[in-house]
């Protein structure tokens, strides 16, 4: 399966991991944005080049991997991936930063969005994938995410959902 990770750049070593184990288990990264790092200063050229070729990475891949704790681009890559009606793995290592029943800043609407499956190790993470795989194919006879597969729902997806 393809994915894409999207995360913090202060998460950029975390997510070179996740990619790394997610490769070895048979699973192909789509874009490495670590590779660049920030373009933060670099021009109006090199960002615009960078964001093309992100939500490029997004829009090939079939699954992103959303790991937590994630800025503005985190989001917006959610956002993207959502609109493409592709799955999201929020990939949570600290459940206290989705507690819906605190006050925290960090917990958003989408997280609660029907595409969206709650992952808080990176072997959940690797099993949703597999799961997801296994499902449409089954469904469909391919890797093809089809949007009319899932419900609507008032809690989050976490791993027994599937």
């Amino acid at each position: 399966m393809d994915f894409y990770i999207a995360t913090g750049l202060d998460n950029a070593e975390q997510a070179n991991t996740v990619a790394s184990e997610l490769a070895a288990r048979g699973h192909s990264l789509t874009y490495d944005w670590t590779a660049h790092g920030s373009v933060q200063g670099r021009g109006d050229d090199v960002m615009r080049a960078v964001a093309k070729k992100e939500a490029q990475g997004i829009l090939d891949a079939d699954v992103l991997v959303a790991l937590l704790p994630g800025g503005r681009g985190t989001h917006t890559e959610i956002g993207i991936a959502l609109g493409a009606c592709k799955p999201v793995i929020l990939y949570v290592p600290d459940p206290e930063m989705v507690d819906n029943n605190k006050d925290t800043p960090r917990t958003c609407a989408f997280y609660f969005h029907p595409l969206v499956v709650w992952a808080f190790d990176l072997q959940a993470v690797h099993t949703a994938m597999s799961m997801w795989t296994a499902m449409h194919r089954s469904r469909f006879g391919s890797d093809a995410i089809h949007p009319k597969l899932y419900a609507k729902r008032s809690k989050p997806m976490l791993l027994e959902d599937l």
